[in-house]
């Protein structure tokens, strides 16, 4: 009868452990997913905390760009993050990443809708860019 009960207790401590290492795997594996994922997420990069290169407003004045010096990580090199803010409404999200950028920034607005970052042309009502995404890089 000892040697069933050591049995049941060690086939029960065998799951418990293999239960334990499925679990770890997956989380493990789901939160190196969820990185992958959101990695090149334009709208997740912050420019809290940097310093503003340039900044732009387009002729009828309700579009402000404005071009910040961004780093990834503590050992990367720069890039540029461009955000437009809607004066009207305050609003504001990121249109522009370039990485690695020499910073030296040429913006203008074409027209009130047309913003031109270092000869990238973009509608700021509906384009982004994103180096990191872009296949000829």
């Amino acid at each position: 009868m000892d040697e069933i009960k050591k049995t049941k207790i060690v086939s029960v401590a065998c799951v418990i452990v293999v239960i334990s290492l499925l679990l770890t795997f997956i989380i493990i594996v789901g939160v190196g997913v969820y990185r992958f994922v959101h990695r090149n997420d334009l709208e997740r990069l912050s420019y809290e905390g940097y310093e503003i290169l340039e900044s732009c407003i387009s002729p009828d004045g309700r579009y402000t760009v404005d071009i910040y010096r961004v780093s990834l990580s503590a050992v990367s090199k720069w890039g540029t993050l461009g955000v437009l803010t809607d004066n009207n409404t305050g609003g504001s999200r990121n249109i522009y990443f370039k990485y690695p950028e020499d910073i030296v920034i040429n913006m203008e607005f074409e027209d009130n809708t047309t913003v031109y970052i270092n000869g990238m042309g973009l509608d700021v009502r509906r384009d982004k860019y994103d180096s990191r995404l872009d296949s000829g890089e």
